[in-house]
C-alpha cells in the first residue's frame, strides 16, 4: 500500500512512532509493516487527501490512549472510540496530509 505524503517526518511520526508500525525511512520514503504482512510504503510528494478515497485501518494496542496522543499533538479525531454494532471499538483520525485511518482496540 502507498501512501503520497507532504512531509515525511510528521507522516513517520503518525504511523510508526504513535501506531507503532515499526519499518526503515530514507531517500525520501519509509517502508513500514502492518499486521498480516501488510506493507505500508510512504512516499513523500503533493498529495490531495479524499473522503472519497479509502480509509486505511489499523489495530491499537491503547484505541483511547492512542487517540488523546494524536489530539495533544494537534491531531484530529473525526470520529471518538466508541463501540460499534458489529461489536469492534473503533474510532477515525486525520493523518497529517488529512487522510482518514480508522482505529480500531486489538483484541487481548
Amino acid at each position: 500500500m502507498v501512501i503520497s505524503v507532504s512531509d515525511l517526518d510528521r507522516a513517520v511520526s503518525f504511523y510508526r512512532d504513535l501506531l507503532g508500525l515499526p519499518g526503515t525511512v530514507g531517500d525520501g520514503k519509509a517502508i513500514l509493516s502492518g499486521a498480516r504482512n501488510v506493507e505500508l510504503l510512504l512516499h513523500e510528494r503533493e498529495t490531495v487527501p479524499s473522503d472519497l478515497s479509502v480509509a486505511l485501518s489499523f489495530g491499537v494496542g491503547e484505541l483511547e490512549t492512542v487517540c488523546s496522543a494524536w489530539l495533544a499533538a494537534g491531531g484530529i479525531v473525526v470520529d471518538a472510540p466508541a463501540d460499534q454494532p458489529w461489536g469492534e471499538r473503533m474510532a477515525v483520525v486525520r493523518d497529517p496530509d488529512g487522510h482518514l485511518v480508522c482505529l480500531t482496540a486489538d483484541h487481548a
